[in-house]
């Protein structure tokens, strides 16, 4: 998952349909106790008209909190993919060794395998 402002430069990448503001997800993320430097404001609005924020699977701290969580809900691990389709492009190259190198630093911090 990306977000404006992640640094990835390829925009919205899995919160969104292609292009448009139609959310492709089928809930929406609970970002309660998320800090500020995680959350990156998205082009919907919340019921009560406040800014809608979403995270990047490239902020590192984001990534962490997950780690976190599987620790403290006793998850041993998880299954990190690389789409092959995708490295082609520099920029979705750039995105998975993002996403890999936090996963990584997060699994050796926690205990936790991937």
């Amino acid at each position: 998952f990306n977000a404006e402002g992640d640094g990835m430069n390829v925009g919205w990448r899995h919160w969104f349909q292609a292009h448009t503001t139609d959310p492709s997800v089928d809930l929406w993320p609970d970002t309660t106790g998320f800090s500020s430097d995680e959350l990156y404001p998205c082009p919907l609005r919340m019921k009560n008209g406040a800014q809608a924020l979403l995270y990047s699977s490239c902020n590192a701290t984001t990534v962490d909190r997950h780690f976190q969580w599987m620790k403290e809900y006793g998850l041993d691990g998880v299954f990190l993919q690389r789409f092959v389709s995708e490295l082609y492009s520099e920029a979705m190259l750039k995105v998975r060794t993002q996403v890999t190198a936090c996963v990584r630093a997060s699994a050796e911090q926690h205990q936790r395998v991937f």
